[in-house]
């Protein structure tokens, strides 16, 4: 029986010896008496985007549950210039994602600032350290709707499946790709033409401590082709944890 106990003890001190090596400890799970407050880890356009459907969904997602009640048409504003747009304000608490959806088509070609405030609250109550915006550009009359790409940017703990779409109907979509590691970063992908590849179907990014760079178009006949969009994605799950750990670490929840 002592020895079965030596080989147990023995397989378990190697186990954390690999987990070690795969994921050094950091100091991802501070001891906090005042939790950090919640963080928009994305959003949709992304920041500085260009070439925005005319009919594009404005969202973020957050790195915490949040009170879904907090968001409204006051804490969630969708404005160009001073103007401000009319519209529905939702938060799907399975993704963390809030998302504000326009009554009605957007101006083209015109620059529109989303802004989510203070007024916003984590699922504990706390609010928001400051107001996020992030602004983006409609794409002119006549021209395609820049790609999205779902899921946005990022790392992810796990093997994951980038689909792009334009919301330009019927419009064809065609990308570049570079892959690589976290040690070998790939480079940067060239311009995507029509003489690319063309998209058919989702893109897979598997292997931990992969990396991958993507950049696509969106042309249609008769139309202007589409600004280039890029999503950067990595899969990595210690730098997930990390990511993610002291949001967890704040809720006093050890499995989110």
């Amino acid at each position: 029986m002592m020895r079965n106990l030596s080989e147990v003890f023995r397989s378990i001190l190697l186990c954390s010896a690999l987990t070690l090596i795969s994921c050094p400890l950091t100091d991802s799970h501070p001891a906090s008496n005042d939790p950090s407050p919640a963080a928009v880890i994305s959003t949709i356009p992304s920041d500085g985007a260009v070439g925005a459907a005319v009919t594009a969904e404005v969202s973020a997602v957050f790195d915490m549950d949040m009170t879904g009640s907090s968001f409204s048409l006051d804490s969630f504003t969708l404005r160009r210039d001073t103007v401000s747009t009319g519209g529905t304000v939702a938060y799907d608490p399975a993704s963390r994602t809030a998302s504000f959806t326009s009554s009605g088509y957007l101006e083209p070609d015109a620059e529109y600032t989303a802004t989510i405030s203070t007024e916003v609250r984590d699922a504990a109550g706390k609010a928001l350290s400051a107001d996020v915006e992030w602004r983006f550009t409609t794409a002119a009359a006549g021209t395609v709707a820049a790609p999205v790409f779902d899921p946005p940017e990022g790392v992810f703990e796990n093997d994951l499946i980038a689909t792009i779409a334009s919301a330009t109907p019927d419009a064809l979509v065609y990308y570049t790709m570079e892959s690589g590691t976290i040690a070998s970063p790939p480079s940067d992908p060239a311009d995507p033409t029509t003489s690319s590849t063309a998209y058919t179907g989702g893109i897979a990014v598997a292997g931990q401590k992969t990396m991958v760079k993507i950049r696509a178009i969106a042309v249609k006949d008769g139309m202007s082709d589409s600004t280039i969009a890029s999503a950067q994605y990595t899969v990595d799950a210690c730098a997930f944890s990390a990511l993610w750990g002291s949001a967890v670490w704040d809720r006093h929840e050890w499995n989110p």
